[in-house]
């Protein structure tokens, strides 16, 4: 099968793409033939179908003049990109389109090339974007559902990187596609990670039996699970979403503990300030980790904490630690839930209450059997549930049924 992968990025920098790279790397050891589409971009992983890739524009920064005005004609619609796909479809003759994040870099516009040439689609939705402008239904430090019934909502609210023209775009580009029904027209059917993510679809006008529920899956080969660690982890990127500054603050209420945090973003310095401020000198800041050094984070923690304050769709750094045979401590908030079976895999606790986290930590630090027996049980979960095989079924009963 000829199966074409479609995403706004082409490298590993955020959730979604790591699903996508993760997705085609099983397909292909299954003997399918993957094709990749996205936007140019400097980081991008090579491949000898960059050719057909769309020219790139900038989304993380507000700005105006050409590329400005490039950046939001590319949101509502782009001929180039529907011109490059076509092409791409004519001549690789795809059996199917996975699309992951299209939205604002390369638009709804390759929903209509794949429409004329009649290729079946499928898409993973990896945040809120079809249903609201503010795709991470977060802004100003809290979660927003402004965007949900009125996409006008965010523009008085500057919900958008904290900027009235850019809350104005988007909320001119949701409403556009709503106007045209581009993604409810154009997707055969749709995926979501998890239970809550469908619901959120399903309570939003998009119909249940176009959606499938299919947790994200961890590849265990490789990753040997350890019981014993030397720290309390967090992994991943620094946005105030993340709700690392309430681990922080838990981290402050039990000194004697040791904290890593890993990764790198853009509330990276305030988090620094905050455990200053706090005296959290059992704090470090250890940077973005990858390959061997990240492992190797894992390995030598005693277990994970994910303390978003947002809606997570699915949460897959847990499928790491479970990989590594570590429990987690997560916020009881979105799909986090599902992932994390409170006092079988980890502990949950309320999301923002750094004092209920830091006793669920000091509560595993000083168990050290619960922990191995939560970690022992998230393992097998990552080795059965969460399998590989297991979500090759699931995607290929997809793929045949559109």
């Amino acid at each position: 099968m000829v199966i074409i992968q479609i995403n706004k990025y082409y490298f590993p920098w955020r959730g979604a793409e790591v699903v996508m790279f993760e997705l085609s790397k099983l397909l292909a050891e299954h003997g399918h033939h993957v094709v990749p589409f996205a936007m140019r971009h400097p980081s991008n992983v090579p491949t000898p179908y960059a050719h057909a890739f769309v020219s790139e524009v900038q989304t993380e920064k507000v700005s105006f003049g050409y590329q400005g005005l490039r950046t939001a004609a590319r949101m509502f619609y782009s001929f180039e990109a529907r011109k490059k796909l076509s092409g791409l479809v004519k001549t690789t003759k795809p059996d199917i389109a996975h699309l992951h994040n299209i939205y604002h870099q390369l638009s709804p516009s390759v929903l209509d090339a794949l429409r004329v040439r009649r290729v079946p689609t499928v898409m993973t939705v990896h945040d809120y974007a079809l249903i609201a402008p503010n795709y991470t239904l977060f802004d100003h430090g809290a979660i927003c559902e402004r965007g949900l019934k009125n996409s006008w909502d965010i523009v008085k609210h500057r919900c958008v990187k904290n900027s009235t023209a850019a809350s104005i775009l988007t909320a001119s580009a949701f409403a556009f596609a709503k106007a045209f029904h581009f993604y409810e027209r154009g997707i055969d059917h749709f995926i979501a990670p998890s239970v809550f993510m469908k619901e959120m679809l399903v309570s939003h006008g998009f119909l249940e039996k176009k959606i499938t529920v299919i947790p994200h899956f961890i590849d265990v080969r490789g990753s040997v699970p350890s019981w014993e660690g030397e720290y309390v982890g967090y992994m991943g990127q620094l946005y105030a979403e993340k709700g690392v500054d309430v681990l922080v603050r838990a981290a402050a209420r039990v000194p004697d503990i040791p904290v890593k945090i890993a990764g790198s973003g853009p509330d990276e310095a305030r988090l620094r300030a905050l455990a200053d401020a706090l005296g959290a000198r059992n704090v470090e800041f250890v940077g973005r980790l990858g390959g061997v050094a990240r492992d190797r984070f894992y390995r030598h923690a005693l277990m994970l904490v994910v303390p978003s304050v947002f809606y997570e769709i699915f949460g897959r750094i847990v499928l790491e630690a479970y990989a590594f045979g570590k429990p987690v401590i997560a916020s009881h908030l979105g799909a986090l839930p599902e992932v994390v079976y409170d006092a079988k895999t980890g502990y949950l606790f309320k999301a923002g209450d750094d004092g209920e986290l830091a006793e669920r930590i000091k509560a595993l630090v000083n168990d050290p059997e619960k922990r191995r027996e939560f970690g022992a049980r998230g393992r097998l979960y990552a080795e059965t549930e969460y399998a590989p095989e297991r979500h090759y079924e699931r995607i290929m009963e997809i793929y045949r049924g559109v």
